[in-house]
C-alpha cells in the first residue's frame, strides 16, 4: 500500500469531517463552507486536497481555505504551498489560509516557511500526534473515531488505543451501523504508526469474540449450546496459533479453566483416534 494510498483514504474519511475538524484541530469558527473547484490551466503533480471558500462567523470576512494530509516529511513542501498560493492568489484575488496536517510515523519536520531575498512565505504545519486520541473515540462518527489511532495515546499501550477504537466501532455497530468499511480502513492507517499487525489481530479478536457473544446470548440456558461454543473456539485458527488463550477462552463461554482445558485435551484425544 503506497503513500498516496493512505491519503486517499484519510482524504475519504475527513472530507464528511470537514467542519468538525476544522473547528477542533484548525481552531477556526466559521459561518459557512463551500468546495472551490481547482481549475488551472497550468499542469501540476498534485492538487489541493481540500480548497474551500469560508467565511468567520465573527467578523464576516470571506477567505480561501486550503487543507492538507501529509504523511512523509516532504523538504519541498513549503514551496509546493506557496505554488499553491500563487496560483490561487492569481486567480481569485483574495486572502487564503493553508494548512498541513501531518499524519505521519515520525516527528514532523517539514519546512513550514521560505524565505529569499524579497520573499516571503509561510503556511500553518499540525502534527495530530498533538491531540487526545481519547477525544476521538468518544465521537459518534465512524470516521473520526479511526483517525484516534494517529493522536497522542497519553502514555497508553497503543494495543490498548486500538481496543478502545474497536469497542467504541462495536457500540455504533449495535445501534445498527455498517463498520466493517471503517475497519478495513483502520486496518490501513494503522500501517502510518507501525501498528498494522496489531490491528488486524485485534480485529479478528473482535470479530471472533461479538460473533460467540451473539451465539452465548441467543443460547443462553442451553449447555449443548454453550459445548459447541468452546469447540468452536478451540477448533479456530486464532487458538491454534496461539493467539487466544485458555483464560480468555474460559471468560468468553463462561466455562472455568479447568473445564476448558479438559475439553481441548478430549479434542486432542479425539483427533488422534480419527
Amino acid at each position: 500500500m503506497s503513500k498516496k494510498d493512505y491519503e486517499k483514504i484519510i482524504k475519504e474519511n475527513i472530507e464528511g469531517l470537514l467542519p468538525a475538524l476544522i473547528k477542533r484541530v484548525l481552531g477556526l469558527r466559521l459561518r459557512s463552507m463551500k468546495k472551490v473547484p481547482f481549475d488551472v490551466q497550468v499542469t501540476l503533480e498534485r492538487r489541493p486536497d481540500f480548497l474551500l471558500l469560508v467565511q468567520d462567523a465573527d467578523s464576516q470576512e470571506e477567505y480561501l481555505l486550503q487543507v492538507e494530509f501529509q504523511s512523509a516529511n516532504d523538504p519541498k513542501m513549503a514551496l509546493r504551498m506557496l505554488e499553491y498560493a500563487v496560483i490561487m492568489l492569481g486567480k481569485h484575488e483574495m486572502d487564503i489560509q493553508q494548512y498541513v496536517l501531518y499524519i505521519g510515523k515520525g516527528p514532523a519536520t517539514i519546512p513550514t516557511e521560505i524565505k529569499r531575498s524579497r520573499i516571503g512565505f509561510s503556511y500553518e504545519l499540525i502534527d495530530l500526534r498533538g491531540f487526545d486520541y481519547a477525544s476521538f473515540v468518544k465521537s459518534d462518527r465512524p470516521e473520526e473515531i479511526i483517525l484516534a489511532i494517529l493522536c497522542d495515546y497519553h502514555g497508553h499501550e497503543p494495543t490498548d488505543v486500538i481496543h478502545q477504537i474497536l469497542l467504541r466501532l462495536r457500540e455504533l455497530s449495535d445501534r445498527g451501523l455498517r463498520i466493517d468499511k471503517y475497519i478495513r480502513q483502520l486496518e490501513i492507517i494503522a500501517n502510518l504508526r507501525n501498528l498494522h499487525e496489531e490491528t488486524v489481530l485485534a480485529t479478528r479478536k473482535m470479530a471472533l469474540t461479538y460473533d460467540l457473544t451473539k451465539d452465548l446470548r441467543y443460547q443462553e440456558g442451553e449447555e449443548k449450546g454453550r459445548i459447541e461454543t468452546l469447540r468452536k473456539i478451540l477448533l479456530s485458527n486464532l487458538f491454534r496459533e496461539g493467539l487466544i488463550p485458555y483464560s480468555y477462552i474460559a471468560e468468553i463461554t463462561g466455562f472455568s479453566l479447568k473445564e476448558v482445558k479438559a475439553m481441548h485435551r478430549q479434542m486432542l484425544k479425539e483427533d488422534e483416534k480419527g
